[in-house]
């Protein structure tokens, strides 16, 4: 599976989390670093919502995601208990982004051609990244373990 190679080509990753999976209480931390373009972005953005790429339609949710450039907002709509923009982007300069249950959070900034996300990731927000656009092109630094709270949010563990 996709997360026991990133586990084993890793540094620094602890023993105990190497081994499996783990409860699912608790989660890997990663600072992470890559190159990517607005494309892939988009692509992860809604691997993240669990939503299938929507062809030029970005799918941004209100309260949790910032973006800067230019853009049109073309529709709002309630998913999963909160307020999500359909957004037709024309150029991308930023976007920030934290996850619902506030583990991940990062920043897409363009640079040139492309743009270079930094923030930190879960461990399953780092393995969709990686499927997106490849393990040469991401840098990830284990930073720790995050303890998954009961409902929504997350506690330092």
């Amino acid at each position: 599976m996709l997360i026991n190679v990133l586990r084993e080509r890793l540094q620094g990753l602890p023993r105990r989390a190497a081994l499996g999976r783990g409860a699912g209480r608790r989660a890997l931390l990663f600072r992470v670093k890559a190159r990517m373009s607005e494309v892939e972005l988009r692509e992860f953005v809604h691997a993240l919502l669990h939503q299938p790429p929507a062809g030029a339609i970005w799918m941004i949710p209100v309260d949790r995601a910032r973006l800067q450039g230019r853009y049109r907002v073309v529709d709002m709509v309630e998913q999963r208990g909160e307020l999500v923009a359909h957004v037709l982007v024309e150029t991308l300069d930023e976007l920030e982004w934290r996850s619902k249950s506030g583990i991940s959070r990062f920043t897409w900034k363009r640079e040139g051609g492309v743009g270079r996300l930094e923030g930190e990731l879960s461990e399953r927000a780092l393995a969709k990244l990686i499927s997106i656009i490849g393990l040469e092109r991401v840098e990830a630094k284990f930073v720790g373990e995050v303890e998954r709270a009961g409902g929504r949010g997350a506690t330092a563990g």
